[in-house]
């Protein structure tokens, strides 16, 4: 919006109300919105990714994470891998949709971190990283999420293809990555613990 109007507007357009988050102490069994009655469970994470972070880190230590030149993606071989040493494996079982999400995530985050590069097709560990292997995982995770922040490693709207316009031309319409994660990052600041 050009500064002219929005100064103009800002003299008898009232101010937008606080952005609220609705939020329940428990989750129901079934989901409300659903004239099915889905199913609703909740899953921990906050414990696993302490354990996932560093097993991880070692499989890429020892070799076992290869990734696409160009893409940086972890191949399949290697998010069977990660499936299998995740704490609880992914969220879907191989062959559902949407496909693999933690065994894919991990190495993105890895490396938009800069704990980890690719040398050839193979990820190795960088001096952060090893670092990493013998430090709190939970600073880690917190280094992971902040360097997540500013990252065009991946962008997650990408796994959804039912999001037409995300290359080409199009792509153009779709509002800035660095945007979005922004207000992501807002959104979840606003969330009340333990809800």
């Amino acid at each position: 919006m050009p500064a002219d109007l929005k100064r103009q507007l800002s003299a008898f357009v009232p101010a937008p109300r606080a952005v609220t988050v609705a939020s329940l102490p428990e989750l129901p069994a079934r989901d409300p919105t659903d004239p099915e009655g889905a199913p609703l469970a909740v899953r921990e994470t906050e414990r696993p990714a302490q354990f996932d972070v560093l097993a991880v880190l070692r499989a890429i230590d020892q070799g076992k994470v290869s990734v696409g030149e160009k893409t940086r993606r972890p191949s399949a071989a290697s998010v069977k891998t990660l499936t299998d040493l995740l704490v609880g494996g992914d969220f879907y079982e191989p062959g559902d949709e949407p496909g693999p999400m933690k065994a894919l995530a991990w190495p993105l985050l890895v490396q938009a971190a800069r704990l980890a590069e690719s040398a050839g097709n193979r990820l190795q560990l960088t001096r952060v990283g090893r670092h990493a292997l013998s430090a709190a995982p939970s600073a880690t995770i917190r280094l992971l999420w902040e360097r997540w922040l500013d990252t065009t490693l991946l962008d997650e709207l990408s796994r959804i293809d039912v999001i037409k316009g995300q290359t080409g031309k199009a792509k153009r319409s779709l509002t800035a990555l660095a945007g979005r994660r922004a207000a992501l990052r807002d959104a979840l600041a606003a969330c009340p613990p333990g809800r």
